[in-house]
């Protein structure tokens, strides 16, 4: 394959912008799966696994209700 044909947009890659938010995104989502496995641990150090195990579940239903209803109302 000849590289004769290909711009030059074409032949650096992915570039620094993608690094960069790739690299951003990354650390986003380290730090926030750091706060949550903190906070899960200090609800089973004070509540116990049971206590733990209900916010957690009580947690994630109320986001997906969230997500579902911002659904419903754009397809309203």
């Amino acid at each position: 394959m000849s590289s004769e044909g290909q711009t030059q947009e074409e032949s650096e890659g992915l570039g620094a912008r993608f690094w960069l938010g790739l690299m951003g995104v990354t650390l986003a989502v380290g730090i926030g799966l750091m706060l949550a496995l903190i906070l899960f641990g200090y609800a089973w150090y004070s509540w116990g696994f049971v206590g733990a195990a209900i916010l957690l579940i009580a947690v994630a239903t109320g986001a997906k209700y969230l997500q579902d209803r911002r659904a419903r109302r754009q397809w309203s």
